[in-house]
């Protein structure tokens, strides 16, 4: 987990070092969803990896990742969305790339959970048929993970109830009984966990284990003709820089 959280951040200010080199501030504008995915901008932030590169970043809080690839280019300069979103904005002709990878979900360290409420009955994804799932948007990485967890468990994808809630807001759905299970992330999945709902695995590990799940995108033009600056100023910034990160428990 060290080093994926590393990676993306240290990517994210490399990539812009070419086109800041001959300006005397260049300022970035980027998305983020307030979870721990996102964290990783905000130590570079802190740290001021960013201004040491030049750069003036600042940060639009976006509750779903899908809108963020039509903003590129116009509302944003970069942002983080996960495989799936990136996979469908190409397919719908969105001139974005994918510029540096995000994070890495791995079974040490995981990021996302499904999680029911604890006095739902539930106790196996096989139990969630027929119940009401939060998502924090339709279609993206964690949702296109569950019903492929269903589809491996002989499940009917239909017999769930979907409805978007936003991360932050998912623990209260969940209290009020407005929802049977959460899609989660961290730190809300571990806050639900602590209040005695039920963890049931993390969805996105069913398809791949490790699995990269966000990239941070730019405009496909500027991201091809800064790859190569990109690329070799990773390795160095992780090296002098890995014991700096904060890497969330």
């Amino acid at each position: 987990m060290l080093k994926s959280v590393a990676t993306a951040f240290v990517a994210l200010i490399s990539m812009f070092a070419t086109a800041s080199a001959d300006a005397q501030k260049m300022s970035v504008r980027s998305s983020y969803v307030p979870a721990v995915p996102g964290l990783a901008a905000w130590v570079a932030q802190e740290k001021g990896f960013f201004a040491a590169q030049g750069l003036d970043v600042s940060f639009i809080a976006l509750q779903n990742v899908s809108l963020v690839p039509g903003s590129i280019g116009k509302q944003l300069d970069v942002g983080l969305v996960t495989i799936v979103d990136l996979i469908k904005a190409a397919s719908a002709g969105l001139k974005v790339a994918a510029a540096t990878g995000g994070h890495l979900e791995v079974e040490q360290s995981t990021t996302n959970m499904l999680i029911a409420r604890k006095d739902s009955g539930i106790t196996t994804i096989n139990d969630i048929a027929g119940r009401r799932v939060a998502a924090p948007s339709l279609g993206a990485i964690l949702h296109v993970a569950l019903l492929h967890w269903m589809m491996k468990e002989g499940m009917d994808i239909n017999s769930i109830r979907t409805i978007e809630v936003p991360f932050s807001n998912m623990g209260d759905a969940m209290a009020a009984g407005n929802v049977d299970v959460a899609l989660g992330a961290q730190p809300f999945a571990d806050r639900m966990i602590a209040a005695g709902n039920i963890p049931l695995g993390n969805p996105v590990l069913q398809v791949a284990s490790p699995a990269l799940a966000t990239v941070w995108i730019a405009d496909r033009a500027w991201a091809e003709q800064n790859e190569a600056a990109a690329v070799g100023e990773q390795d160095d910034q992780i090296h002098h820089h890995q014991h700096q990160v904060i890497v969330p428990a």
